[in-house]
Parts: C-alpha cells; sequence; structure tokens
C-alpha cells in the first residue's frame, strides 16, 4: 500500500524553522516523511540509519536530534523518535484513529513515561469511549402482563370466545366432507385436457410484395436443404427452379404473398415440375437450356449497356479535356 505524508508550507516561514541550519532542516523534514513514519507520530528509528538516509555522520546526525529537542520539535528516547505535534497537526479518519491506538499499546513502557502531557491526552481523545447500557426505569413483573393486556386489549376476549365456539364446528365439517369426492365441472375437465395449439410465426403469413417473400422464404436453410435431399437436386438447380417460379408468378400477376404460401405453393410446383421433367426428360432438357440461354444473354445484354454508357461518358469527359487545354488533341478514330 502506498504511504503519503504530506507538509504544511507554512512551515518555512516559521521563525524556528528559519533559525535550523541545512542539515537540521533536512533531518526534520526526514522524521515527518521516512517511510518509519506512522499514524501515531511515535516510532522506532536508529540515528545510524538517520545519518545513512541523510547522507551524513553519525556526529551530525546526533547534533541535529539535539537542535531539534531543543526547538521542542522532537523527543529522542530508547531508540524511538517522538513528535509531539504530530496528531495536532494531521487531520484523521477513524480508521486512521483506530491505527494510531493500536500503535500506541504496542509502545513500551519505558518510552510512554517519557510522552509529554499533552499528547497523552491527545491520545486518549482519540481511544473510542464504551457505550454504557440505558437502564430501564419501568419493570414488568410476568403476573402483571396478562391483565394490563386484557385491560388494555377487551376484544382479546372476545377473539377466544369465537375461536372456542367456531373451531369446533369447522372440524366437524372437515370430518363429514373427507369421504366425499369433488368432482370438477365438465367445463373445467375439458379446458385441462385440451392440448395447445402448436405456435406459429405470425409473420409468415401476412402477404408481402413478392420480392420481400422470396428473400424471406429462401433465408430457411433448413427448408432448403430439406428440398434438396427428397428432390436429389443440388443448391445450384434449386435456385433455378425458384427463379423459374418467381418470373411464372409474376407473369400471372402474383405480386403479393406470404412466406408460408410461397413456400407451399413452390414445394408442389416444383414436385410437379420434376415429375414431368422424369417423364419427358428431353423436354425439360430443351427448357432448362433455353432458359439458361436467355439469362445469359441478359447478362451479355446489360454489360453492353454499361460498356456502351461508360465510353460515351469517357468521350464526352476526354473532349472537355482537350477544349481546356489540359490534354494534347486526340486522334480521329
Amino acid at each position: 500500500m502506498e504511504i503519503r505524508r504530506y507538509l504544511n508550507t507554512r512551515l518555512w516561514r516559521d521563525s524556528w524553522f528559519e533559525s535550523l541550519n541545512a542539515n537540521e532542516k533536512f533531518v526534520y523534514i526526514y522524521l515527518l516523511t521516512n517511510p518509519s513514519t506512522n499514524m501515531l507520530g511515535i516510532y522506532n528509528l536508529s540515528i545510524r540509519r538517520i545519518a545513512y538516509d541523510c547522507n551524513l555522520n553519525e556526529q551530525t546526525t546526533r547534533r541535529c536530534i539535539k537542535k531539534l529537542e531543543e526547538a521542542l520539535k522532537i523527543i529522542y528516547c530508547k531508540g524511538y523518535i517522538i513528535i509531539p505535534d504530530w496528531i495536532s497537526q494531521n487531520a484523521m479518519n477513524p480508521s486512521m484513529k483506530q491505527s494510531a491506538m493500536k500503535d500506541f499499546d504496542k509502545l513500551p513502557d519505558e518510552v510512554r513515561s517519557e510522552l509529554p502531557p499533552q499528547l497523552l491526552s491527545a491520545i486518549q481523545k482519540m481511544r473510542p469511549r464504551t457505550a454504557h447500557a440505558v437502564p430501564t426505569l419501568f419493570t414488568q413483573t410476568p403476573s402483571d402482563t396478562p391483565e394490563k393486556e386484557e385491560e388494555e386489549y377487551p376484544e382479546k376476549k372476545e377473539e377466544k370466545a369465537y375461536e372456542k365456539n367456531t373451531i369446533p364446528e369447522e372440524k366437524e365439517k372437515t370430518e363429514k366432507g373427507n369421504g366425499e369426492k369433488e368432482y370438477a365441472p365438465e367445463a373445467e375437465r375439458k379446458t385441462s385436457t385440451t392440448s395447445p395449439l402448436p405456435h406459429r410465426n405470425c409473420h409468415e403469413d401476412i402477404p408481402q410484395p413478392l420480392e420481400n417473400t422470396c428473400a424471406q422464404a429462401i433465408e430457411s436453410q433448413t427448408w432448403l436443404e430439406a428440398l434438396c435431399m427428397n428432390h436429389r437436386i443440388d443448391i445450384a438447380q434449386l435456385h433455378e427452379w425458384l427463379e423459374h417460379f418467381c418470373r411464372k408468378l409474376q407473369n400471372e400477376g402474383n405480386l403479393q404473398k406470404s412466406v408460408r404460401d410461397f413456400r407451399q405453393h413452390f414445394a408442389n410446383w416444383l414436385h410437379i415440375q420434376l415429375e414431368n421433367q422424369r417423364k419427358h426428360p428431353q423436354h425439360h432438357e430443351n427448357l432448362a437450356t433455353a432458359n439458361r440461354e436467355n439469362s445469359r444473354q441478359r447478362k451479355l445484354d446489360a454489360i453492353a449497356a454499361l460498356r456502351t454508357t461508360v465510353e460515351s461518358d469517357a468521350l464526352q469527359r476526354l473532349r472537355e479535356l482537350e477544349i481546356e487545354g489540359t490534354l494534347p488533341p486526340l486522334p480521329e478514330t
């Protein structure tokens, strides 16, 4: 845990501190901030350690300690540093005070005997006071309490009398009714035996535009895999059939369809188409080939139209740059 010590800047303006030389000031600041300090301001520290940390010889260190003792700022006793003003100059919370009291309880008796009276008084003020038990002003004997309760709460007598009269009657009724069986009404039995309806996705029953319906229908990989496995076709062939089915719906004017209806309609239509293909393979091969050729031709037409548009735009831009003079003249084509 990181330990921090703070100094008041007024220290440099105190007359007693101004009268010290550099070594004495250094030793005093060291005694306030060295790692051996604690919350009590009384700790064990040898002269040799002080001299080593301050880079001084022991004779100079003892002279500095004596000067600080004459200024009544420290007390050096039995190898312990005592700082009388430590508690008064440091604000402490309850945990700090508790730590200071623990350090005080560990001090030897010969060190405690050298503590100034003011310091002892400040230490005793930090010790938590023990709580005293609050004496009871009124005592009641056990024999008095029932009479007071009956006097203050007369309704308890009525409750006891009511319990004596009603409880035996209720016991008799329950004993008589133990042998009888109660049956639930027929409506309750029916409702209890009926099984809940299966959960259905309501969004799949809402009609939507055909493009959205097709996109949502093919999102289900389980449905697509089931179709491929049951009809023994691959996924590429299935997508071709889906495209053909969507064009069929567009030609028929079915521009809106629910996802559930789309899947059911496509499954039935695909089954019929595959059955016809097995019966008349040559006819369907020609249709499939024609469909592929039409699709390929549409793609080529789209590419050609895009190329024409790009070339015209490029030529127009080059003409503009030529007019501006940023490009050399282009050869005639």
